[in-house]
This record gives C-alpha cells, structure tokens and sequence, in this order.
C-alpha cells in the first residue's frame, strides 16, 4: 500500500509553468506526486495534474479543466456528455498574479500556455479559494458546456443541451447599483444608511451615473462614506442618484495608430488575454504594465480614433470567482 510523502508548503518559483513529463512517466524534479495538494494565501488550494492533449490548445490562466481520481486533466471543451457525474472542476493555474506588475513576479510565471498533442504535461489546478476564473456569462445556473470552444464555465439562464451544472463556484457580479447615493462635491459619496451596500464594495472600482465625472473609482471605503478619485477633472454634481459601480471597465488615453492605452488610473477585473470593446480598441488585450494610478495597457492591434477619458473600455471573460471543490453535479 501507499505511504504518505512529505508536503511541501509553497509550490515554488519557477515551478508553475507546465512541464513536460518523460516518455516513461517519470516527473520532472522536485519530484510532485500526481494528486499532491498544496495551499495558499485567500483559502487557496492547489492539486497536481497531469494533462495530455488529444490536440493542440493554448488555454489561459482562469480557464477550466476537468479531473478524475487519475489524477489526469480534460480540457472542458472535448465532446459532448464527456464528463462524468461527480468529476472534478478547477482553474488553471501559471503563477501569474493580481496585483503591481511594475514588479516582477519571476521568471517561468506566464498568463496563457500552448499544449502540443503527442506531450504530457504536468500541471497545477486551483480547487479552492478566491481564482481567476473563465465567466463568459454571468446569469443563474453555473454550467460548464461538454462541446463548446473554447473553454469556459458558462452561466446560463436554463439547462442547456451538453452541458454540466457545476456546484462550488461563487460568480461575483461584474456590476452592481447603489441606489440613494448622495453624490458630494468633495469626491465622496455617502450611501443610504441602514444597508450593507458597502459589501461588496472594494478599492480600484469604477463608479458611473448622473453627477458621477467619468473615469471616476474608488480610492477609500469607511462605513458608508466612499471616496474616489477623479482622474478625468470633469466636473461632480452633488445630488441624490443610483450610482452604479463597476470591475472589468477601465479609462484610458486612446491614440489613433497606437497598440497602447496611457494613463490609465485603475484595473479591477482587467487581465490579458482579455477581449476589448470600446471607442478605438482593438482585439485583446497582449500586457498590462505600470503602477496604481498610471497603468499603461497594450493592445494586439493598433487602436483607431479616440481621446483620454472618452469612453470606457470594458473587457469581458474572466472574474475573480470563490471556488469550493467545484464538481459536476448533473449531465445535461
């Protein structure tokens, strides 16, 4: 029988990036059980995988994959009625980070991965914890489709035809509406007393509706008094009004035949490997560099027409979910 092997605490630099396993099986040293464990920070935990792709697939941090007690990943995207009742869901995992990144998280940390068929890799999963997660839709029922590409946890407002409900992942809005909002003219707001609206809330939010100037966001949250900058200088009209406030949205300068987007202030919910939609943006977006404040955010493709803080830009496919064990719960 098996006996218990020492766990290591971290998963370690480096390590992160999916390895290519030998012909005979052996792994690449530190040598990883498949089926090890590791945590982390935010209730994090982590599971070894090893993954080997029928067909050639990039697939980015946050995006889904499949397991069973082999301990062996299927993308979520290989045939319809495919996955079994009970098998296990989880996000890929590369290293890569939320965070400032003027500074360098390391070498071998990477957003998204090219998977040669023929290869077995190994690979780290989240199964637990707050995650980036693929939500290409945000509605009821938190399903994962067995046909469609690429992969994706859809939430769908019915059951649809080869798909699986999935239990376990919390979807946070992208969006939400905060109603009898006193605008004040010192950059603050003051939400209606006796609620928990400031739940939710966090720094870096972008805040929209009348009296509210463009590219405004949160910089401070005390009780139910939220303070945001206003990094476009338009002008505050005090007032009582629902304001509304908002992640994978962001404002920026826009030049004509440029890839970059300068001076943008904040980024909730903004990544790589992101779709872009807005006034002047092109394709996806390819780095995100800079500090808090002045981040600059470079596109795939040369922007057309467009001046600072003249229209948002919003991207869409990744949220920062609560995942619990995900697992498939019903085969539709």
């Amino acid at each position: 029988m098996s006996i218990a092997k020492h766990q290591y605490e971290g998963i370690g630099l480096r390590e992160f990036t999916p390895s290519v396993i030998g012909l005979a099986g052996q792994t690449p040293l530190p040598e990883w059980a498949f089926g090890t464990a590791v945590g982390g920070d935010n209730e994090g935990e982590f599971v070894y995988l090893w993954f080997a792709p029928t067909a050639t697939i990039t697939l980015n941090q946050g995006d889904w994959v499949s397991w069973d007690n082999s301990y062996g990943v299927a993308a979520s995207l290989l045939g319809a009625a495919y996955h079994q009742v009970g098998a296990n869901f989880g996000t890929i995992f590369y290293g890569a980070r939320v965070g400032d990144p003027a500074a360098a998280a390391g070498q071998g940390i990477v957003w998204s991965f090219a998977f040669q068929a023929g290869t077995v890799y190994g690979i780290w999963v989240q199964r637990a914890g707050t995650s980036l997660a693929n939500l290409t839709i945000t509605n009821a029922n938190k399903q994962v489709s067995t046909t469609a590409t690429p992969s994706n946890l859809a939430q769908v407002t019915s059951a649809a035809a080869n798909s699986m409900t999935v239990s376990g992942v919390g979807a946070p809005a992208a969006s939400f509406s905060l109603a009898s909002t006193v605008i004040n003219a010192n950059s603050t707001l003051t939400l209606a007393s006796g609620t928990d609206k400031a739940k939710g809330l966090y720094k870096g939010l972008y805040l929209s509706g009348t009296g509210v100037p463009n590219g405004a966001y949160i910089t401070d949250i005390q009780g139910l008094t939220i303070s945001f900058a206003n990094p476009g200088g338009g002008t505050i009209t005090p007032g009582t009004q629902t304001v509304t406030a908002s992640a994978n949205t962001f404002w920026g300068t826009i030049t004509n035949g440029s890839p970059t987007i300068t001076g943008v202030p904040s980024i909730p919910g903004v990544y790589p490997n992101q779709t872009l939609s807005g006034t002047g943006t092109t394709g996806t977006i390819a780095s995100i560099t800079g500090v808090p404040g002045n981040y600059t955010i470079t596109m795939s493709g040369n922007a057309g027409a467009g001046n600072a803080f003249a229209s948002a830009c919003t991207v869409s496919g990744y949220l920062e979910a609560f995942l619990r064990w995900p697992y498939g719960q019903t085969q539709n």
